[in-house]
């Protein structure tokens, strides 16, 4: 009887404390700061969770292709990426600031493999706090001028093993140019930190506005060092150039950097940086 008293003390102790790490994980945007900041563990806000599922488009997004919402069962199907991003204390933008949207592209098939490239345990935009912190300014300025228009995510951090399946693709289609090498250390990609973003904009009805090219398109038509030229010959309208700009200006405008291959691809910080100062998502 001592001895089952004993274990279960060791029990409750354990999970007094796990209860305790969790609420210290949880995080919330400080507007006044320009941060995001952790929650004191008797807030009430810390038991709310958020109503919006950031794994498929809004209601009235027109998708641009018919999606399949089925999961790959090949891609370790049974590890839990959401329980691992939070506990590295990554954050979901879409829950710290709402008008922020998300519709995770890789949960599909509808990408350029033609199979769900995340498996059902990654459900939701996860960032760095850093990255998610300049997304919510970008969203800002973006609403300041814009009112009736919203970021939407289309793809946040990348597991390490989802850009090895990636790259192995891309070395079979020869796409190798548009693809980062998932070998751990100088060439892993910025998703694999969770210090880039793919997005795009959308207005109040959910339409995506017009950006010139697909998302992850393998083309001219998606770099933004020939906008002119393809404004000036005609394959891009001159309503998808000031699209891209408008897009550009608000993300550079929070401190986001641009690649020259993907309007719509931004990383908070160098390649560089992120090698020597942050941890690859991986197992």
């Amino acid at each position: 009887m001592k001895k089952y008293l004993h274990i279960l003390s060791l029990f409750l102790m354990l999970s007094c404390c796990l209860n305790a790490q969790d609420k210290k994980r949880r995080r919330v945007y400080n507007p006044s700061t320009g941060q995001i900041e952790n929650l004191p563990a008797t807030s009430k806000s810390s038991s709310k969770s958020s109503s919006k599922s950031s794994n498929s488009p809004p209601h009235s997004t027109p998708l641009p292709h018919s999606h399949s919402h089925s999961h790959s069962h090949s891609l370790s199907h049974d590890y839990d990426w959401d329980m691992k991003l939070r506990r590295m204390g990554f954050v979901d933008a879409t829950q710290l600031d709402p008008s922020i949207q998300a519709y995770l592209v890789y949960t599909t098939s509808d990408n350029f493999t033609g199979e769900p490239l995340y498996n059902s345990k990654l459900t939701k935009p996860w960032l760095h706090p850093r990255c998610a912190t300049m997304l919510i300014k970008a969203q800002q300025i973006l609403r300041k001028t814009h009112p009736n228009l919203s970021i939407l995510i289309l793809d946040a951090t990348r597991p390490l093993e989802v850009q090895t399946k990636i790259s192995k693709w891309a070395v079979e289609n020869k796409a190798q140019y548009y693809v980062a090498n998932p070998s751990k250390g100088i060439g892993a990609g910025m998703h694999n930190y969770g210090l880039a973003v793919d997005v795009t904009l959308v207005n109040e009805l959910g339409q995506w506005l017009a950006m010139g090219s697909p998302y992850d398109y393998f083309g001219e038509e998606s770099n933004i060092d020939r906008e002119k030229d393809l404004l000036k010959n005609g394959n891009i309208t001159r309503q998808e150039y000031d699209n891209r700009i408008l897009l550009r200006r608000i993300m550079e405008a929070a401190g986001f950097r641009t690649i020259t291959s993907e309007w719509w691809h931004f990383n908070v910080t160098t390649r560089d940086d992120a090698n020597k100062n942050y941890i690859i998502v991986d197992r």
